[in-house]
C-alpha cells in the first residue's frame, strides 16, 4: 500500500513545478513586453522647442519675416536632433504650429513658421554646432567661358557669312560698331542707374540692347531684322552733343555748385532746343565714363545726397 501511495504522488508532483515554471515565464515575458512598449523616445525636440518658440517671437509683425540670426538657431537646433524620427518629429511641429496660426487667421505667425520650414535641411554640424562654411564661389570660371565663347563666335562668323553678302562687310562692321558706340554707353549707364529721377529707356538701337544681353550672358539675336510692312522710318534727327548742354547747365551758377543729373536735365539748353532735352542715361554717361576718365570741361561729377551730378569747378 504504501509503495502505491508513493508512485502516485510522483507525477503530481512535476505537474506542479512544471506548472510553476511556465507561470514565471509567462510573468517575466509580459513585464519585458510592458517595459518596451513604453521605451522613451531617442531624440529630445527641448532645445528645437526652444528655438523655434524664441524665433516666432521675435517675427517682423507687420510682415512675418524671421530675423537671420533666429532662423539659424532653429536650424542648428534641429541639425542636433537624433535621427530621421526626431527629425521629422521636429518638422511635424512647425507644421502643426502653421496650422494652428492658419485657422486662427494670424498671417504673420503662419508665414514665420513656413519660412522656417523652408530652412530645415539636415546638413553637417560642427563640433561647436556652428554651420560649416561653406567656401565662396569662384566666378572666374564662369566669366572665362562666356568671354571665350563670344570671342570664338566674333573669330567664326566671317567664316560662315551667307552668299550675296558685300565685299567690305568688314568695314562696314567696323563702322557700325563706331556709330553706336556711344549708345551702348548710354544704354549701360541707363540700366546702371538706381535712382528713382533715371527717366526713360533710351531710345537705342536693337542691335545694342542685344549686344548687351550677351555680354549678360543673357540669349539674345543680334542680326536678325523683323520685316514688317508699315511705314516706320529709322531715326535720321539732329546728333546733338551731351556735353555742350551739361556746360550750358552750368553757366549761370556759381563755381562750387552742385547740380543734379536731373536739374542737369532740366536745363534748357541751345544745343536742345525748348522743347527736348537729354536722357538722364546719356549725362550719367558723359559725367561717370566707365573709363574714369570725363571729358566735360568746367565740372567734376559728384555725388551728394545719394543723388549723382556734377559740381561746377
Amino acid at each position: 500500500m504504501a509503495r502505491r501511495t508513493k508512485s502516485t504522488e510522483a507525477p503530481a508532483t512535476a505537474e506542479v513545478e512544471s506548472t510553476e515554471e511556465n507561470t514565471v515565464s509567462t510573468e517575466t515575458t509580459e513585464q519585458v513586453e510592458a517595459t518596451e512598449g513604453t521605451e522613451a523616445p531617442e531624440f529630445d525636440l527641448t532645445d528645437f522647442n526652444a528655438a523655434l518658440t524664441a524665433a516666432i517671437d521675435n517675427r517682423d509683425e507687420s510682415t512675418g519675416d524671421v530675423p537671420e540670426a533666429d532662423v539659424e538657431k532653429v536650424v542648428q537646433a534641429y541639425r542636433l536632433i537624433k535621427g530621421a524620427k526626431g527629425k521629422n518629429a521636429a518638422k511635424k511641429v512647425v507644421d502643426e504650429a502653421m496650422k494652428v496660426a492658419m485657422n486662427e487667421a494670424d498671417i504673420t505667425r503662419a508665414r514665420a513658421n513656413l519660412q522656417i520650414t523652408d530652412k530645415l535641411v539636415a546638413g553637417p554640424v560642427s563640433s561647436g554646432g556652428s554651420r560649416t562654411p561653406r567656401e565662396p564661389v569662384d566666378p572666374t570660371a564662369d566669366f572665362v567661358e562666356r568671354v571665350a565663347g563670344l570671342r570664338l563666335a566674333v573669330s567664326l562668323v566671317g567664316e560662315i557669312a551667307p552668299e550675296g553678302v558685300a565685299e567690305d562687310w568688314s568695314a562696314q562692321a567696323d563702322s557700325k560698331v563706331e556709330e553706336l558706340a556711344g549708345s551702348v554707353a548710354e544704354y549701360r549707364a541707363w540700366l546702371d542707374n538706381d535712382n528713382e529721377d533715371k527717366g526713360e529707356e533710351p531710345e537705342v538701337s536693337p542691335i545694342v540692347k542685344a549686344a548687351v544681353k550677351l555680354a549678360q550672358g543673357k540669349a539674345a539675336k543680334v542680326g536678325a531684322r523683323k520685316r514688317s510692312t508699315g511705314t516706320s522710318q529709322p531715326f535720321d534727327g539732329p546728333r546733338r552733343d551731351v556735353a555742350k548742354h551739361i556746360v550750358e547747365a552750368f553757366e549761370a551758377v556759381e563755381s562750387g555748385t552742385f547740380l543734379s543729373i536731373a536739374e542737369i536735365r532740366k536745363h534748357q539748353s541751345e544745343e536742345y532746343g525748348p522743347n527736348d532735352s537729354p536722357s538722364p542715361g546719356a549725362i550719367s554717361a558723359r559725367l561717370f565714363p566707365r573709363s574714369g576718365k570725363v571729358t566735360v570741361d568746367g565740372i567734376r561729377p559728384d555725388t551728394q545726397n545719394g543723388k549723382k551730378g556734377a559740381v561746377k569747378l
